[in-house]
């Protein structure tokens, strides 16, 4: 089993301070997660329990490829990692371009409300605030919705959104001494 194995996350506080916390892997129930992203190829080993399509004009790929870009699967694959027992959502927001108009973030945060999802993870960001998803994800985070979501790769220009937003625990790369990288923000 992967008991007793560790991962570590750099967090960012509002203070722009950086500590490193140290989580073990996870065991017991299933936790559901919704990888909101470019999609979950059904060909990879990460379990995709469900998946929906929010890009409208492009619905005619195949569901075993569902992923143009590579960056949803890549997502899933790590949460697989990290929880092998984790049930994957798969909501596709990003085009074949990995962009999307905030009206379809906050489309696929909906989804997982009715879906019934403990995480909602969005690797992507940008750097413009949004009164409209920080509602959002405060009205799922009062439903008891944990969000995760990349801090940015853009050094020390700082945390984008929405891991910026004081709900949502903003994620970022660190080298194998467990040392925020030059290029993670």
């Amino acid at each position: 089993t992967d008991a007793g194995k560790t991962c570590y996350i750099m967090c960012r506080y509002k203070d722009k301070k950086s500590s490193t916390i140290k989580l073990y892997y996870s065991t017991g129930k299933h936790t559901v997660v919704a990888v909101l992203d470019s999609g979950v190829d059904f060909l990879i080993d990460a379990p995709v329990a469900k998946s929906v399509n929010l890009v409208t004009d492009e619905q005619n790929i195949t569901y075993y490829m569902a992923d143009m870009t590579g960056h949803g699967s890549a997502m899933a694959d790590v949460i697989n990692r990290m929880d092998p027992n984790a049930l994957i959502y798969s909501v596709r927001v990003l085009d074949k371009y990995n962009q999307a108009p905030l009206s379809r973030i906050i489309q696929g945060i909906r989804w997982r409300m009715e879906n019934d999802v403990d995480v909602i993870n969005m690797s992507f960001g940008a750097f413009q605030e949004s009164e409209a998803l920080q509602q959002i994800i405060e009205e799922a985070t009062q439903k008891g919705i944990v969000f995760v979501a990349a801090a940015g790769n853009s050094g020390d220009r700082g945390v984008a959104y929405p891991a910026a937003y004081e709900d949502v625990l903003a994620v970022g790369a660190v080298n194998a001494q467990a040392e925020k990288t030059a290029d993670s923000a």
